[in-house]
This record gives C-alpha cells, sequence and structure tokens, in this order.
C-alpha cells in the first residue's frame, strides 16, 4: 500500500526497537489467522501464527536485509534458532497491538487519521499546505489500491501507534492504557544486591604522574571552572506587627501606577477593603525592615555574627556558588537575581554585607567570604582528582571484565545477600538499567551485573513480589521518573504486560529454536 514505505516502516521500527533486536526487520504483514495445517508456533487468545506463516514472514524479512546490506548479508547469520525466535516474538508483538486495537475497539477516529495523513511528509500537497487529492488518487490508482484500502490502512497503523503510545510519549488518557502502564509500574521483584569490594582492586592500580598530565590535557573543559563564591547569608522575616495605614503609606505604594492623588473619598474606600490594606502592610513593613537591615550592616559591614544577634535569626553558608547556579541551591538562592546581587557589585569585592534584598515574607542578606576567579585549574590543585578518577575507571573496567566473564559460571540458586523488593517506584541501589532487566524478566532464579558509574555489584533475581497500590498521582511521579530508564526496557516490560493479559504462548520447538521463548530478551 502506499502507506507502507513511510508509515508501516515507522511503526516496525518502533516495535522492533522494543525487543532489542540489532537488526531492522521491514515489510512485515502479519496476519493471526489459521491457516490449517501447518504447525501452530504461537497463539493469541482463539488466534495463532502457524509454521508456513513465519516461514513467508521470515523469507520477506531476510530479503528486505538482503537488499539493505548488499554484499555485507550474511544468510548464515540469519538462519539460527535465535534470530528465527527473535522474529517470531516481533510478529507475535505486532499482532498483539492488532488484537488489543480490536479486544478494546481503540481504532483511530475519523479525525484522528485526517490530521494523521495532513501530518505526513510523504502526503502530495498543494500550494496551500493541504493533501493534493486529485495527486494522490493518481498515485492509488497507479499502485491499484481503493480509497478505502488505503484509510482502512492507515487507521489499522495509527490505531496501533496509538496502543503504543503509552510506550514513548507520555501516560495514556485511555483507560485500557493506563491500566496496562499501571500494571507495570505497580510490578515487584524480589533481588538480592550483594556489591563487589572495590578496594583490592584499587590497591592493585598505580597511575603515573605522565597519564595524569595527560588525561588533563586532553580534558581540560573538565578542569575550567566559572567563578566561584562561597557565601554567608541571612534571611530576616517580617514581624507580625499591627499596622494602621497612613494617607502618606496609601499615597505613596497603592497608587503606583494608577491615581495619583486619590481623594479624601479615595483614602476612605481604601482602608475599607481588608486585602488591600494587607497588600499594603506588606510593602511598608518590607521598606521599613529593608532600610533597618541596611543601617545595621553599614555600622559593620563585615560582620555577620552581629547583624544575624541584632534579628536573632540564623546565619546559613553555601559554598561554591556560580552565577548561573540551578541546581542543589537551598530556597533563599534559588532566584538568578538574588544570586547576581550576592555575586556582583563594589560589596561582592570588598566580602561586605550586601543590601537588603526583599524576599517574601522578610529581607536577605548575603556576604561573599571567598571567591575563585574562572578559567582552567592549575594541575597540581586537581592532580588528586584525576588521579582518583583514573584509579576508579581502571578498577571498575578490570571488575566489570572479570564479572562478565565469572556470571555465566555462577549458580542462581545461591543465596548473595538480605532479600529486598525492588520495581520502578522504588528501585533502591540498582542502576536504571539493571532494574529494567530485572523488570522484564519473568525466570526465577536469575542473575545479573549492577552496573553504575562508580560501582560494580551482582544481583539475584529470586521472585515476584506482591504488587504495589499505587495513587494516581504516585503513578504519574512514577512515569515521569521513566524518562531516565532505557525505553527498551519500559516497552519490553509493557508489552510482556500485553502477553500476560492476553494469554499469549509461544511453541519454540516448532522453530527448531533452543532458547528461552518466554520473551525476546
Amino acid at each position: 500500500m502506499f502507506q507502507t514505505i513511510q508509515k508501516n516502516q515507522k511503526l516496525i521500527q518502533i516495535v522492533m526497537s522494543l525487543l532489542f533486536i540489532p537488526l531492522v526487520f521491514g515489510g512485515l504483514s502479519t496476519s493471526v489467522q489459521n491457516y490449517g495445517r501447518a504447525p501452530i508456533v504461537a497463539e493469541l487468545g482463539d488466534d495463532s501464527i502457524d509454521l508456513q506463516q513465519f516461514e513467508k514472514s521470515y523469507t520477506a524479512a531476510k530479503e528486505e536485509e538482503r537488499k539493505r546490506l548488499g554484499d555485507a548479508y550474511n544468510e548464515a547469520a540469519y538462519n539460527t534458532d535465535e534470530k528465527r525466535l527473535q522474529h517470531l516474538n516481533v510478529m507475535v508483538d505486532r499482532a498483539l497491538l492488532k488484537h488489543t486495537v480490536t479486544t478494546e475497539n481503540l481504532l483511530a477516529t475519523d479525525t484522528a487519521v485526517a490530521q494523521y495523513l495532513k501530518d505526513d511528509p510523504s502526503m502530495p500537497k498543494n500550494a496551500q499546505g493541504a493533501i493534493d487529492t486529485a495527486e494522490l488518487a493518481k498515485i492509488l490508482k497507479s499502485q491499484k489500491i481503493s480509497e478505502q484500502a488505503f484509510l482502512d490502512g492507515n487507521r489499522r497503523t495509527l490505531s496501533e501507534m496509538n496502543v503504543s503510545q503509552p510506550l514513548t510519549f507520555g501516560l495514556a488518557l485511555l483507560p485500557f492504557q493506563k491500566s496496562a502502564v499501571k500494571d507495570v509500574f505497580s510490578k515487584m521483584q524480589t533481588v538480592e544486591n550483594k556489591a563487589v569490594d572495590m578496594a583490592p582492586y584499587l590497591a592493585a592500580i598505580s597511575i603515573t604522574p605522565a597519564a595524569v598530565k595527560e588525561y588533563y590535557d586532553a580534558h581540560q573543559a573538565e578542569f575550567t571552572r566559572a567563578a566561584t563564591f562561597d557565601l554567608e547569608y541571612a534571611f530576616m522575616p517580617l514581624n507580625q506587627t499591627a499596622y494602621v495605614p497612613t494617607d502618606e503609606d496609601i499615597r505613596k505604594f497603592a497608587t503606583a501606577g494608577g491615581v495619583t492623588q486619590p481623594t479624601a473619598a479615595d483614602l476612605v474606600q481604601f482602608r475599607k477593603d481588608p486585602i488591600k490594606v494587607k497588600a499594603l502592610a506588606q510593602k511598608v513593613l518590607l521598606e521599613k525592615l529593608a532600610a533597618s537591615v541596611a543601617q545595621a550592616s553599614a555600622a559593620n559591614p563585615k560582620d555577620m555574627d552581629a547583624l544575624v544577634a541584632k534579628y536573632a535569626v540564623k546565619k546559613e553558608t553555601f559554598a561554591g556558588l556560580t552565577r548561573t547556579s540551578s541546581a542543589n541551591l537551598p530556597d533563599a538562592l534559588k532566584n538568578p537575581a538574588v544570586r547576581s546581587a550576592l555575586a556582583n557589585g563594589e560589596m561582592a569585592a570588598s566580602n561586605a554585607i550586601s543590601q537588603p534584598m526583599p524576599m517574601n515574607g522578610g529581607v536577605l542578606v548575603g556576604r561573599v567570604v571567598k571567591s575563585t576567579a574562572p578559567g582552567l585549574q592549575p594541575l597540581d590543585l586537581v592532580a588528586n582528582e584525576v588521579e582518583a578518577k583514573l584509579k576508579n575507571k581502571a578498577a571498575l573496567a578490570k571488575m566489570t571484565q572479570k564479572y562478565q566473564e565469572k556470571l555465566p559460571t555462577m549458580a542462581a540458586t545461591t543465596p548473595l545477600a538480605a532479600p529486598m523488593r525492588v520495581g520502578f517506584f522504588n528501585q533502591d541501589s540498582l542502576s536504571n538499567i539493571t532494574l529494567g532487566k530485572v523488570m522484564a524478566t519473568s525466570t526465577y532464579p536469575a542473575l545479573f551485573l549492577n552496573q553504575t558509574d562508580t560501582s560494580i555489584g551482582l544481583v539475584r533475581l529470586v521472585g515476584a513480589a506482591p504488587a504495589l497500590t499505587l495513587s494516581e498521582e504516585e503513578l504519574k511521579q512514577t512515569y515521569n521518573g521513566m524518562a531516565s530508564y532505557d525505553a527498551q526496557l519500559q516497552s519490553r516490560a509493557f508489552l510482556d504486560t500485553l502477553r500476560q493479559r492476553y494469554g499469549v504462548k509461544l511453541f519454540a520447538t516448532k522453530l527448531n529454536a533452543n532458547v528461552d521463548a518466554k520473551s525476546p530478551t
């Protein structure tokens, strides 16, 4: 069909990326009807895929690869049990999306299909950007495709993409989709996690001064620092004192940008409005507090201790502030205007207390006690940092290599540590990738290598744990956090949930496959 080259290929790539398959099969067209006597290789509810359908689809997929790779194509690489089983899983998951669309009555609407076609860059367009229906009719006629078949094909494609939407585009709005995603996020597994001691590996590694300098010279951007400032600061809150607005205060604060010469009647009317009076009190008291603090700090411009003692508040400190700092800041320093006022000007240069900065409910003052000029840090200042970085990197590499070789020979039945429950809502100390693999596995027990930027550990998957009960807000927060997980792992878990829901069965022995048929991981 006309849209196959553009749209089905897009959908196929999405599905294939979910399955950890390093090659992209094109042109899949899977039917799940039982054609007769050929052995059944997969079941999906009342539907099935037989060996004849599989062979036809796999042959077409290999032909697509032959065209794509040319002389680099290796027939033997595709005639393996593992590749055949992977392809069957692709067919099953594609059929699963179709089955879901039909079972849950999730066919895309006419309006959605029209918008989908309008957004397709491969569609012929007129000068106004609308679909050129006459040109489209010619294309369909040349390919012997009826208009209805064209629309039906696009509707199916869009519907299947909508079902897979939770995998990449956000929390589904459809109740069925939300339910399926909730099943995934509520799932829990019981694991044992044992960290590998890095100390022996670090002790066996020595880093030469030449290696330190080589790394420093090649990665100077890592050691180029912005100007930094060490601060001490304090927040002086407003005293909750009674306030009676004066005519002068009303004229000064309440009429800015408005009536500049209020009448006596205007002043009376203003005093009758408690909301306006409260807002005025905030402005007047803030101005008085700021003036008082400025006067007190002027008497002792570098003595923050005396200032906080006078106002009975607490002095806070913060090291390494930059003018563009945005993360891991205390609330008082999150406003860029506040940071700019503290880190610029004569007072910062002279280490004097800043002018009071009115904030919500009080005023803030600060003092720069130390500043570091911007630029490349000298090697002698960062040599220890570089050496530690190189030693850790080398130790992790040795540990990773050793345990990757060792893992297949280890017994998954041997306990490692105290069991704990993990899931997407509570990952504990597992890396994102390791957690994704754990959550997508249903074969127990199993061993994994837990790799982070700073450590190596062994994880033993013991079995399933009782599912969590997540509120709507917890579900939303968990989904938002999934952006940091490998999309393929998320999607695999989602599709495996659909498999369980609809009772998918694979008969891998009919394919002469000698690998686990439960999941294409």
